[in-house]
């Protein structure tokens, strides 16, 4: 069997091979559509689970710059005062860190509840710069250059919890439109 070339009766035309502009890329990245919403179905939400991990670094790596050093002048220990500031501070680290990992492993399955918990997240980073590292800062027992860190990685933080939420907020919405106007296989569920 002779092999056929194919020709085109015409060149394509100049615009026929434009791709997407960059706003159209972030738009469409932000809430697919067509062929895109139906792999959803099959595939997790990676992309804001990396966010909420990232952030979840940042506040650990921030945890770690506030409380491994300590200078308290005329301190050999260096925590001469213990004082409820630090229990609580370190309560509340605690429990951010378990909620960001819940929420990292819950918004890979674009869940609705957790992709708005990323905000509220982001909302205690932002207020833990103004608790005990400002305090710390304002007492002297941390200096200028940590704090300077402690606040850039919060920042950071807050930001990737943002942008992960984001992320798993409107790719789920898109999500659960499309499961709403067809048919499951095998019952499949998304969290609400």
């Amino acid at each position: 069997m002779p092999v056929k070339h194919f020709t085109y009766d015409k060149a394509p035309e100049k615009n026929e091979l434009k791709k997407d502009t960059f706003w159209g890329k972030v738009k469409a990245f932000f809430h697919p559509t067509g062929v895109e919403v139906e792999m959803l179905r099959y595939r997790a939400n990676s992309f804001s689970q990396g966010m909420v991990i990232l952030a979840l670094c940042c506040v650990v790596a921030a945890f770690s710059t506030i409380y491994g050093f300590y200078y308290k002048p005329g301190s050999t220990s260096g925590f001469s005062n213990i004082t409820i500031y630090i229990f609580v501070d370190i309560i509340v680290s605690i429990l951010m860190m378990l909620f960001s990992f819940y929420a990292a492993v819950e918004v890979k399955a674009y869940s609705k509840v957790w992709s708005i918990g990323c905000f509220v997240l982001a909302g205690i980073c932002v207020v833990r710069i103004f608790t005990y590292p400002l305090f710390r800062l304002q007492e002297g027992t941390l200096d200028a250059g940590r704090f300077s860190i402690i606040l850039i990685l919060y920042f950071i933080a807050a930001g990737l919890y943002v942008l992960g939420g984001l992320m798993g907020f409107f790719k789920g919405k898109a999500l659960r439109d499309y499961l709403a106007t067809h048919k499951s296989i095998e019952g499949e569920m998304i969290h609400k």
